[in-house]
């Protein structure tokens, strides 16, 4: 009797493990190709290959170990469920200016420290024309590239991606990461001017075609982006938020 319990308790927790999220995440991005969130991972994967019905046993409730606990699990859940509306992010030591010359931008800031800008996209047509559902309604169909740790290329409609970006509780939440949005919705370039301190760009004596990517549309939920990078060819980069926090 002893060892049948011992038993037990080790499948429980190879269940547990095995339906971890992230497990079946990286799963789905090993498969690649256009997804379409199910509401979990697990569930969006075992579609993609065919291998469940919308009436499988993932519909069912879910199942209650006593006795098990794993800090390593929890840790794990607390970063997929926290907010960040409850942390500090202006400490007031970044300096902010509305508008500067083109003298002293290069002369004061170009590689000398972080400035942060304001009112230089106010007249932005995409300051409400790019609000997500106005985008959903416009670009719904429209497919987008999205960022995986993965050699795979994942792809979304719009209006699929905004579905997992409301559904999903992923620690690493994917996000849409799109460098060929002026060519696929090219009416979205109408809605934005490069900022006057940027027109410079040395890789506009290339051929279009030879040109390396240099534009990006960029959406996703809290907890979504990037790590400390440089970018390629050690380029420099402006970033324009339209909303949310970067």
């Amino acid at each position: 009797m002893k060892q049948y319990l011992k038993s037990f308790s080790l499948c429980s927790v190879m269940y547990i493990l095995c339906n971890e999220e992230p497990l079946w995440m990286s799963k789905y991005l090993s498969v690649g190709g256009h997804l379409e969130y199910k509401g979990s991972w697990k569930k969006t994967t075992l579609s993609r290959l065919s291998l469940c019905s919308g009436n499988s046993e993932l519909e069912q409730k879910a199942r209650h170990f006593d006795g098990f606990n794993s800090l390593f699990l929890y840790r794990r859940w607390y970063r997929c469920f926290t907010t960040l509306s409850n942390y500090s992010f202006d400490n007031g030591h970044v300096e902010r200016k509305d508008d500067l010359s083109l003298d002293h931008f290069h002369s004061q800031y170009d590689g000398k420290g972080p400035v942060l800008l304001g009112k230089l996209a106010e007249t932005w047509p995409a300051r409400t024309k790019w609000a997500i559902q106005q985008l959903v309604h416009d670009y719904g169909e429209v497919t987008f590239r999205i960022s995986q740790r993965s050699p795979k290329k994942i792809i979304m409609k719009l209006k699929d991606y905004v579905s997992y970006m409301e559904l999903q509780h992923d620690e690493d939440p994917l996000y849409i990461f799109d460098d060929k949005f002026g060519e696929t919705t090219p009416a979205l370039l109408e809605d934005y001017r490069v900022p006057h301190l940027f027109q410079e760009d040395l890789f506009g004596v290339l051929d279009y075609e030879q040109r390396p990517a240099f534009r990006w549309l960029i959406i996703g939920p809290e907890r979504s982006g990037a790590s400390w990078h440089v970018d390629p060819g050690l380029t420099s980069a402006w970033n324009t938020l339209l909303c949310g926090r970067k």
